[in-house]
């Protein structure tokens, strides 16, 4: 009986030495493989003993997501915003979570906007995170593609041509 015993011992020593290396697998693997900032994981055991688990939690050195402000960052990116694509959503954007991935939500400044969504998500975990396209093509699908071109060339829409007659002039006809 004392083989078995001691195969006992064996299994929970061994079962106690890995327990920290599961702790830290299972939360490498909660992590997103996307994440620029990785979390530090500290393994150091807390107690003596083989029995001690280990305390597993972020470093106070290192900033995380949840300590930096989203709204404060927000504002901060509103100031860098330069392209006129821009002026056909609303200012009132905000800071969602979707599918636990982090993105700006731009709702559409058009009366009535074409899509389910009403405006756009631009996704902040990604490396195109300042890219216009997505929200030029939601553009082009509510106000059309001669404003959407007009407001980038920073052109007027419709210019006026100063005649009366053209203001009410047939399109080919001449006065």
């Amino acid at each position: 009986m004392a083989p078995i015993h001691r195969r006992l011992c064996q299994d929970a020593g061994a079962k106690t030495l890995a327990r920290p290396l599961k702790k830290a697998r299972q939360a490498l693997s909660h992590t997103p493989s996307r994440s620029k900032s990785a979390e530090h994981i500290d393994l150091t055991c807390s107690g003596s003993g083989p029995d001690a688990e280990p305390s597993a939690g972020p470093d106070p050195t290192v900033a995380s997501d949840e300590d930096r402000d989203p709204i404060a960052e927000l504002e901060a990116l509103k100031k860098t915003w330069r392209s006129p694509i821009y002026t056909f959503f609303s200012d009132d954007v905000s800071v969602q979570y979707h599918n636990s991935r982090p993105c700006h939500f731009f709702p559409c400044a058009a009366r009535k906007c074409k899509t389910a969504l009403g405006g756009v998500r631009r996704y902040q975990d990604t490396k195109d995170k300042s890219s216009t396209t997505n929200l030029k093509h939601h553009a082009i699908g509510c106000f059309g593609k001669d404003a959407v071109t007009n407001a980038l060339k920073g052109k007027d829409a419709n210019p006026n041509s100063g005649s009366i007659f053209a203001a009410f002039a047939r399109q080919g006809q001449q006065p």
